[in-house]
């Protein structure tokens, strides 16, 4: 998009922003599609490709509301959406804390007019000091495109973008009577298991890169071969439908009321209108498989936990 659009876009979005502040101010979902999605967008994230934009990502301590990945699947990025208004500061520490955990350098958070965008990796003191951007809708459109334009894929999808050469100054920079607010430091890596050995499901943390297991353990002592991901939340759901655990009444599944996509649905259609990118089916079940290896043990530790199941007590041996 070129330069122009995108001052364009600017205008449209805060024009946008006043005349239905009433209706975002009451809806993250309505703030994501009408001020952030569009950004995002523009700047060249397809939020429908999932090998661009991952929605409601499992970090391993909590949830992303969009990761941006790299061009070898890896999240670049992650972002906090809030609704329009909210403040961007509630919450914040904890919010930074799991995504340290998720492995990934930076994160945004942002109402869909206020952005602010952090390195996680900075040695700092306080929270001002890892803050590597920040712009607002507010702004004049030129001042709010030129900063926005940190978050153009093309400054991300090799993994090393290029931050301002001069640090922006944060609207509400801290005192030096503010006590320092230090982030978490990132958890130890878990031991890779010993081959052939059984992990509980609860365990197991893949990379992108990673074969799947040769084998799911089942709480009654049953086991299913895997070749694929995709196989671990299709045997799981079969036990489970099986096992009269997941029945019609009790679909869809989703991970939050607001979620724009299903993972386990009675129609292979999401509620956001848009069909199921890589369904499998078992029995009256559709089940969306579209997900990295990660995402799929998230989702499936979600659903097992959903339905009153305990993940720990699913193995599966690598």
């Amino acid at each position: 998009m070129a330069l122009d659009e995108l001052l364009h876009l600017a205008q449209l979005l805060k024009e946008r922003m006043e005349k239905y502040a009433a209706s975002l101010r009451q809806s993250e979902t309505r703030t994501r599609y009408a001020l952030i999605d569009p950004l995002l967008e523009a700047l060249g994230w397809d939020v429908a490709d999932l090998n661009q934009v991952v929605a409601e990502h499992e970090t391993g301590g909590g949830r992303a509301d969009y990761a941006l990945l790299r061009l070898d699947g890896k999240p670049v990025l992650f972002i906090e959406a809030k609704a329009l208004g909210k403040s961007l500061t509630d919450g914040l520490i904890q919010t930074l804390g799991y995504f340290i955990t998720g492995g990934v350098r930076f994160c945004a958070v942002t109402d869909g007019a206020q952005w602010e965008v952090y390195d996680l990796t900075k040695q700092a003191n306080n929270l001002s000091e890892r803050r590597v951007v920040e712009f607002n809708l507010a702004d004049a459109p030129n001042e709010f495109i030129i900063k926005a334009l940190w978050l153009w894929r093309g400054n991300h999808i090799g993994g090393t973008p290029t931050t301002a050469p001069v640090p922006v100054q944060p609207a509400h920079p801290v005192s030096p009577s503010q006590p320092s607010v230090p982030l978490p430091a990132p958890p130890p890596p878990a031991p890779p298991p010993a081959p052939g050995a059984w992990t509980p499901l609860s365990q197991v943390t893949p990379k992108s890169n990673d074969p799947p297991p040769q084998a799911l353990r089942l709480p009654d002592g049953t086991e299913a071969s895997m070749t694929k991901w995709f196989d671990l939340p299709v045997e799981i759901v079969k036990w489970l439908s099986g096992k009269g655990i997941l029945t019609p009444p009790k679909c869809p599944i989703k991970k939050r009321p607001t979620a724009k996509r299903d993972l386990v649905s009675l129609t292979p259609v999401h509620p956001s209108g848009r069909p199921f990118f890589q369904d499998k089916t078992v029995g009256l079940f559709y089940i969306e498989t579209h997900y990295s290896a990660r995402n799929h043990v998230g989702n499936v530790q979600f659903i097992l936990s959903h339905l009153g199941q305990d993940p720990s007590q699913f193995s599966v041996r690598f």
